[in-house]
């Protein structure tokens, strides 16, 4: 009987788990058919209207000026004030430094002393000349008389009316005044000389005078140019020698906008400066709107560089306001370029492709990318040629995540 449960007992465990698998497979509920619906997503779109249009640039700008002076003590001084301060803002002529100028007053006496002293030296030179010449014609009517004298006393002589010793010493006589007079002849001749050499020291005293003139001028260092300190170097009480730097002053009314241009715009920006195209740059600077055009290329690429330096002459915007060395970021116009697509960024999908909408659904289309367009807003757009594209066709300008070929979606109003 045990034999027979041990047998029997797992074959009826087996078919009540049979059985009862078979009543749920019979009594479970039948599943309804589902309805797929497709995904419709909302877009934006925009025609494909060709333009004529300048590509737009984008350059990393410093801000630069084409004065930036560093004034420097001409002479050894004490410094006694300095009104200006670093920041300021300063015009032409106002007083930035101001030395101690006694040391400057003695020199200046002492180059005036010595400027008189050569100016008597040379009226005396002047006076002897004039004494000369006319002691010069008494001293040749005297000649003349011992040169008569000495004829009379030789026909006596001849005649034994007279002693040879009267000769002799009539002879003598002549002998002196006629030295008189070569002396007296010598020094009129040298008067030009000596008066050239006296007239060369005055001229040379009379620089030394105006060389102390001008140093006493410049113990008051003022502004060349209306501009802002940027840098002050000194203060009351310093002792400066002649060529230390004071202070530093930079002329923004005229600022320029420095930026290295790539080397592959070069050609295109150079040919147009060339045929006289005014090329425009903008910026925006603490929310203020800064308007610029390029003046010129440097002559030069430097090395580890990659381009050369184009230089912006700002013409609208407060230029006063700006720091030099600043770095701003500058918009660029190029040459215009026809028949091409202005897209937002959002419409480009990688570097090549857009989508257009076809029985509302996305198609790709490939496109060649010419560059960047910056409208008078501020808003950047993506510059397009493709002769495939139809003046109606309408582009998706919705950057969608999830986007693919033949993709539904439907046009928001």
């Amino acid at each position: 009987m045990k034999k027979t449960l041990k047998i029997v007992l797992p074959i009826l465990v087996l078919l009540a788990g049979v059985g009862g698998f078979f009543v749920l497979f019979v009594s479970k509920p039948n599943a309804q058919p589902v309805d797929v619906t497709e995904k419709v997503w909302n877009v934006t779109v925009l025609s494909a209207k060709s333009q004529r249009l300048s590509p737009s640039l984008t350059l990393y700008a410093r801000i630069d000026s084409q004065r930036v002076s560093t004034l420097s003590a001409t002479l050894s001084a004490d410094v006694l004030s300095v009104p200006a301060l670093e920041g300021s803002s300063v015009e032409q002529g106002d007083l930035l430094v101001e030395l101690d100028d006694r040391e400057a007053r003695l020199v200046l006496a002492q180059r005036q002393a010595a400027l008189d002293e050569i100016s008597h030296d040379l009226a005396n030179e002047q006076q002897r000349y004039e004494n000369n010449r006319s002691q010069l014609v008494h001293e040749q009517q005297l000649l003349k008389l011992i040169a008569r004298d000495v004829e009379r006393a030789s026909q006596l002589a001849t005649r034994d009316m007279g002693s040879a010793a009267g000769l002799d010493e009539a002879k003598q006589s002549y002998a002196r005044q006629s030295m008189a007079v070569s002396q007296r002849q010598l020094s009129i001749t040298e008067h030009s000389n000596l008066k050239a050499i006296w007239q060369a020291r005055a001229d040379n005293a009379r620089a030394q005078l105006e060389r102390a003139q001008l140093d006493l001028q410049r113990t008051r260092i003022s502004a060349p140019f209306s501009g802002r300190v940027s840098t002050v170097e000194v203060s009351a009480g310093n002792r400066v020698q002649a060529g230390v730097p004071l202070l530093r002053l930079i002329d923004y009314a005229n600022l320029e906008l420095r930026a290295q241009l790539p080397t592959r715009h070069l050609a295109t920006v150079r040919n147009a400066l060339s045929q006289g195209r005014v090329i425009e740059a903008r910026s925006t600077v603490d929310n203020r709107s800064i308007f610029a055009v390029l003046k010129r290329l440097s002559a030069e690429v430097k090395q580890g560089s990659g381009g050369a330096d184009a230089i912006f002459e700002i013409k609208e915007g407060q230029a006063q306001n700006l720091e030099l060395g600043r770095t701003v970021e500058l918009h660029l116009s190029l040459t215009p370029i026809d028949n091409v697509i202005a897209i937002p960024v959002t419409a480009l999908y990688g570097t090549n492709t857009i989508y257009v909408l076809r029985d509302n659904r996305m198609h790709g289309v490939r496109v060649q990318r010419v560059g960047e367009y910056r409208d008078p807003q501020g808003r950047l757009w993506v510059l397009l040629k493709n002769p495939d594209l139809s003046v109606d066709e309408m582009i998706v300008s919705t950057q969608l995540p999830n986007a693919i070929e033949g993709l539904k979606v439907r046009v928001q109003p």
